[in-house]
This record gives structure tokens, sequence and C-alpha cells, in this order.
């Protein structure tokens, strides 16, 4: 029969045992009452070690921790499917290992998948289909229960205006000129006039103009022609 000591010891004992208090650790300890359905010996091969899927189911569980009886059997789908990927990835391998054997001379590895190509395909068919096996039901496990260890990425405040340090702009040097950030507009010159349209200038007293390279006639010879067509019809 235990004495007053003992059982004041016990309470305050009770009272500093308070368990988990993370969400991590809560999460692991609710796992204690939710064990795997998978029944490891139905899953073993002549060839296979227990072992290795005991040490495979243990893995998922501690990192996974399913609360509830759905998740559970997605976490289980996702062992069966990670231990049957590795038993394919065994029998490809066996495959061609075997068709080198059964050749009597040399046989190189592209001779032994042309000899067992047909089996291989099959191999590859259900590797694909156990990976989309897998890849589904881990979507469904994070739909009910996301990871503890995986932390979402934190959001951008599109409120936040703080301007980086290296972008911040130091006083200006009263001895240094002022730099703006206003683009400078190029000037051009203005469009030549066409030559079929004569630019209006000063005439001389008989009609001709007075510069001659405004006579379409005359620019083009260079000097003022006396024979210009100008110059004839003020003689006429």
């Amino acid at each position: 029969m235990s004495t007053e000591k003992q059982t004041a010891a016990n309470r305050l004992n009770a009272k500093r045992s308070t368990g988990p208090n993370t969400p991590a650790g809560k999460a692991r300890s609710a796992r204690n009452a939710l064990q795997t359905g998978i029944y490891a010996e139905s899953l073993i091969l002549p060839g296979e070690k227990l072992e290795d899927l005991r040490a495979l189911i243990t893995e998922y569980y501690v990192f996974h921790t399913p609360l509830t009886p759905i998740a559970r059997a997605a976490v289980d789908n996702l062992i069966r499917a990670e231990w049957l990927s590795r038993r394919l990835a065994r029998i490809d391998t066996a495959l061609l290992v075997d068709e080198i054997r059964s050749w009597s001379g040399p046989c190189t590895t592209s001779m032994a998948f042309a000899g067992c190509e047909s089996s291989l395909n099959q191999v590859q068919r259900r590797i694909t289909a156990i990976d989309n096996l897998y890849h589904r039901n881990l979507k469904v496990y994070r739909t009910l229960q996301p990871d503890p260890e995986i932390e979402p990425a934190p959001e951008s405040d599109a409120r936040e205006t703080d301007t980086p340090a290296a972008l911040e702009q130091s006083p200006q040097d009263p001895s240094e000129p002022a730099l703006s950030t206003a683009q400078t507009v190029e000037t051009k010159n203005e469009t030549p006039e066409m030559a079929s349209f004569l630019k209006i200038t000063p005439t001389s007293a008989h009609g001709h103009p007075a510069d001659f390279e405004d006579c379409p006639n005359c620019r083009n010879l260079g000097y003022r022609s006396p024979r210009c067509q100008y110059e004839q019809k003020m003689a006429s």
C-alpha cells in the first residue's frame, strides 16, 4: 500500500507530465492509437526480407502520422506502392541478367534487351500504373491531412511598400551634377522638302528665284542658267 509521501509524489509528477506541446509532437503522439492495416508477412516473396518492409512501414508512419482511418488507408497504399516499385525494379534487372546468361556466346546489353523487350515492356507498364497509384494516394492524404513537417511558404503581403536598402538613394552632394531619371527626347531636323514642291523664296525682278538652288532646273546644273525655262519665259 502506498504511503502518503508516495501519493503526494505521484500527484506532483502527474502535474508536471502534460504530454507533447508542439503540433508535430501531438501528431506523433496521436498515431500511437492508430496502427497500420498492412499485414507485412503477406507482402513478402522468397528472397525479400521482412525487416526491410517493416523498416519501410515505420519510416512512412513516423513521417506522415495519419490521424484518421482514411488517412491511414492512404499511407498504407503509399507503402504498398513503394514496396512493389522496389520489387519491379529488381525484376527489370533480373530479366536482363537471365537473358544474358541464356546466350551461349557473347551477349551485349542491347542484345539482351531485344531478346526480352516484351517482358520489359510489361514490367514498365506495371511500374507506371503503380507510380500513378502512389501519387494519387499522396494527393488524397495531403488533402485530408497535410504533413506537419512541411511548412507552407510564407505569402507575400502586397501592401508592403518597403524599399530595399540597396535601392535607397543617398543624399545628393551639392558639388555633383544632379542626375535625372527623365528620358531625353532626341530632336530631329525638319524633313527636307521634296523636289516636286518648290520652297517659297524671294524672287528676282524677272521672276527667277534669287537662289539658284531653289530652282528645280538650275539646282541640278549647279549654277543659274540663262537657258532656264523661267528665264526664257520672262524674256519672252
